[in-house]
């Protein structure tokens, strides 16, 4: 489907089934400013503001149409003085309908002494409060509002927070379930929407879905809270606006909608003739940003489909008209709709936007300048920079993942071309540094304190104990032979003598080095982190092999020392082993975030060069 619109038309459609006959939606919005009614913005900056105020992934709009008109306003309560207030009153009327809230600096229930009470603390001085659903009131296992306060305490007894704002209903105990007071869209199973969903059953299954029930009652498709919506009908272009206390240097907010006339029209498929067709439109939906001084108008209407993905539409066309005048006729739009199709040169925006040949030429020599920026990105990121041993610590990696967010939280607060792809350059670099700064810490605690990753050396003079105490059973052991068996007696003697003699040989001339993991000094020549953790993961090799000699020679000597030394020898085994691969890890960590890196500049570049190419190939 081809949609034909204006800068300034945000759009919202869907397609949907209801009681058996299939719709295409449309909304066609009207983003303003609440100081100029008429002064219309784009669609642009709307979804901005609205990322700001209410989140990258929140809704404006479902897509559905509204059996009645509603509003709905994001902002917080301002003191009318700017002086710190404890509580005020907020307000909000959009032509017929109107919504008043209660606002109170933070409280709490104080818990009930042996003579008083439990009660309310005094709300603490507020100058602005946020009108969000975590201020309301609500609590985990609320179904109305899961994110607010009031419910229940943190446990145990030792804040139990009150709401911030609520409707006439106040809270007058803890047993007290008001519904939760606010401007904003109520969660799709939120009872006072999910009530109307219809019944989903086995003939529902059969005979509607899809689409929604018999039973289903449009008054789900309204998103906000029952006193936002009007009594029947809709809004109208010219209906005042009221806003008490929702914009920090005006107490009261005086305005209008826009007067302007939003219509749709689209190319459909009837049979064999392709018909130009218009959908009524009425304003069912305004949002309101009274401190950005900013309103949203939504336009619906329905055109009746052939088949659920709408493929009968071939395109549709969005216009805006003076409401001050007559509406042109459904011929002269779509006589304007074929000369639009028919152009065959891009329509010159330059005599209506001062500036803008020269703005596009400064932007294109930005982009010209692209591609050798990012090869020169490609040369100074370098995960595996060689650097002096003395100069890289896990303190001063620590100090460059600051300065890296600092950079992060720069470019999200201006985003530019690429900025989402430097970003998660950025975020990689910052991982690298963080493995990289634990394998430091780990190899420098290795090299000042023997005792923290492999106390061997200790067990191993324990473990020397036990086999000395183990010879002496034997010696008692064989002490027993001298009077049954003189002979016998001599021989093991002699052979425990032996094996004594041969263990402090093998001592003496093979001595364990310890649990020490060997780390070259300090050198002046540039060191890659990967090989610096690549020697660690050498001398760790070293450890093992000199273990594995040592315990072979220990458990040669006899059965009974093999039974008493052999399993902690064999579990520091394991202890090496098991940071070996956590060396390991990180050093193919290192070299793989490089190629990532590497690669990903690639294609950045080969896009950019592609761009610039194209660039001057037009000029």
């Amino acid at each position: 489907m081809k949609v034909i619109k204006e800068f300034t038309h945000p759009l919202f459609m869907r397609p949907l089934g209801l009681k058996g006959n299939l719709f295409l939606s449309v909304a066609v919005g009207c983003f303003f400013d609440l100081e100029r009614p008429e002064q219309i913005g784009t669609e642009i900056d709307m979804w901005k503001l609205a990322a700001e105020t209410l989140g990258k992934d929140a809704s404006l709009d479902e897509g559905n149409p509204k059996p009645v008109g509603e509003f709905l306003a994001c902002g917080r309560c301002w003191s009318a003085t700017g002086a710190p207030i404890a509580s005020s009153e907020v307000s909000v009327r959009v032509g017929n309908v109107a919504k008043n809230l209660y606002v109170f600096g933070d409280r709490e229930w104080l818990p009930a002494g042996s003579e008083t009470p439990l009660s309310m603390s005094q709300p603490k001085p507020f100058v602005s409060m946020p009108l969000s659903s975590e201020r309301a009131f609500g609590g985990e296992s609320y179904v109305m509002n899961p994110y607010g306060q009031g419910l229940q305490p943190t446990a145990p007894f030792d804040y139990w927070p009150l709401p911030n704002i609520e409707t006439g209903a106040f809270v007058q105990s803890t047993s007290d379930r008001p519904e939760p007071a606010g401007y904003g869209m109520l969660d799709f199973m939120d009872p006072r929407r999910y009530r109307n969903m219809g019944t989903y059953d086995q003939r529902w299954l059969e005979n509607r879905w899809p689409h929604y029930p018999d039973d289903f009652d449009p008054c789900y498709f309204n998103c906000a809270a029952p006193d936002q919506r009007l009594d029947q009908g809709y809004f109208f272009p010219g209906d005042e606006i009221r806003v008490y206390h929702m914009h920090p240097g005006e107490a009261l907010l005086l305005s209008h909608l826009p007067l302007v006339r939003q219509r749709a029209f689209i190319r459909q498929q009837q049979g064999e003739h392709l018909m130009f067709v218009e959908a009524a439109l009425q304003i069912d939906t305004v949002w309101l940003w009274p401190e950005q001084l900013r309103g949203l108008t939504l336009a619906r209407g329905v055109f009746p489909i052939a088949d659920d993905d709408a493929d009968d539409v071939e395109l549709i066309f969005t216009v805006t008209e003076s409401a001050l005048a007559a509406p042109r006729s459904l011929d002269k739009w779509e006589q304007e709709l074929s000369e639009r199709l028919q152009r065959t040169v891009p329509y010159d925006l330059s005599p209506l936007i001062p500036g803008l040949d020269e703005e596009l030429n400064a932007s294109a020599e930005k982009l010209k300048a692209i591609p050798d920026k990012l090869r020169q990105l490609k040369e100074e990121i370098d995960f595996d920079r060689p650097s002096a041993v003395s100069e890289t610590t896990a303190e001063s990696l620590l100090k460059e993942n600051l300065e890296t967010q600092a950079e992060i939280d720069a470019l999200m607060q201006a985003p530019a071309f690429g900025t989402a792809e430097q970003i998660a350059l950025h975020r990689k670099i910052l991982r690298s540094r963080i493995e990289l700064s634990q394998a430091l810490r780990e190899a420098e605690a290795i090299k000042s304190e023997p005792t923290a990753i492999m106390p061997l050396a200790d067990s191993i003079v324990a473990e020397n104990k036990e086999m000395e105490k183990t010879l002496a059973g034997i010696h008692d052991q064989i002490a027993g032979l001298k009077q049954q068996n003189p002979a016998a007696y001599q021989k093991a003697l002699q052979k425990l003598d032996e094996t004594k003699a041969e263990m402090a040989r093998q001592a003496a001339e093979n001595p364990l080095k310890g649990s020490t993991v060997e780390i070259s000094a300090t050198s002046e020549l540039p060191v890659r982190p990967s090989e610096r953790l690549a020697d660690i993961l050498n001398n760790l090799q070293e450890q093992k092999d000199d273990l594995l000699r040592q315990i072979e020679k220990t458990l040669d000597q006899t059965e009974s020392v093999a039974a008493t030394g052999g399993s902690p020898l064999k579990q520091k085994l394991a202890d090496i082993e098991e940071y070996m691969l956590e060396v390991e890890a990180s050093r193919k960590n290192i070299v793989q975030a490089n190629i990532d890196k590497n690669a990903m500049l690639d294609q950045f570049i080969e896009m950019t060069d592609s761009m610039t190419k194209n660039l001057s190939s037009n000029k």
